[in-house]
């Protein structure tokens, strides 16, 4: 049986961004520009004011080294990187794609077995009764009435506990390792993410204070999982660690 997911990942993580979404899905222009003769109009203020550079030349940020001045910091930033070969200031999207920059080496999965309770005569009942419904039908079977009798009968099963049924954390490297997380495939999901992501900061940053410092940056940047964070830190330290430094 499968279970598909229920809930969907939205492209923006936070309420700013789904508000700016919904603004410019409604078309929602607001902010007008006040220069004689210019028809812009925006959602959003700060798009305004950078449109507004346009009318009056200026260039606000400037660099250090030469005459070089730019209109948006982003473009001040990749002709340092260019030009005087400063490296790009560090944010969360460079961090996140640093990160995620390895293959992932843990996933998931969800572990459906019986725990031997069940009486074999379970099974042939409902195999009787999808038979008899077959010929009931015609020899034609209703696919969506048979699910409904499985998904009956599976969760019969599990309720009485003769199923034992939950989502797991495994190395993909080394399948019999594996760590239990419980019936949320949402909280193992993002456990395996930031499983990943911890694995990856071990390999880049082989110094053990480098790596805490990295840790950190990861918490700050997964602010609302924080704890989630703490805990997937815990059951990589305990069981997977050591694996990882006897292999290398």
């Amino acid at each position: 049986m499968t279970l598909l997911k229920i809930h969907t990942s939205t492209p923006y993580a936070s309420r700013a961004g789904e508000f700016y979404r919904r603004q410019r899905d409604k078309k929602a222009f607001n902010h007008l520009c006040p220069h004689p003769g210019c028809d812009a109009k925006f959602y959003i203020k700060c798009q305004l004011t950078q449109h507004m550079l346009k009318h009056t030349g200026e260039k606000p940020f400037a660099c250090a080294h030469c005459v070089y001045a730019a209109k948006q910091k982003a473009l001040l930033d990749k002709h340092n990187l260019r030009e005087h070969d400063i490296p790009l200031p560090s944010t969360r999207a460079s961090r996140h794609r640093l990160r995620t920059s390895f293959p992932p080496q843990y996933t998931f999965k969800r572990v459906t077995r019986y725990t031997g309770k069940a009486p074999t005569q379970r099974r042939e009942r409902l195999d009787q009764r999808i038979i008899l419904y077959k010929n009931h039908n015609n020899n034609i079977l209703n696919l969506v009435e048979c699910q409904k009798i499985l998904k009956k009968e599976f969760y019969a099963d599990k309720s009485a506990g003769y199923i034992y049924d939950m989502w797991v954390l495994y190395d993909i490297a080394d399948p019999a390792r594996v760590v239990a997380m419980g019936n949320s495939e949402r909280k193992t999901e993002k456990a395996a993410n930031i499983m990943n992501q911890i694995h990856n900061l071990r390999i880049l940053f082989p110094d053990e204070d480098e790596f805490l410092r990295e840790l950190q940056s990861l918490k700050h940047d997964n602010a609302r999982s924080q704890e989630q964070v703490e805990q997937t830190f815990k059951i990589y330290k305990t069981k997977f660690m050591k694996i990882i430094n006897n292999r290398t």
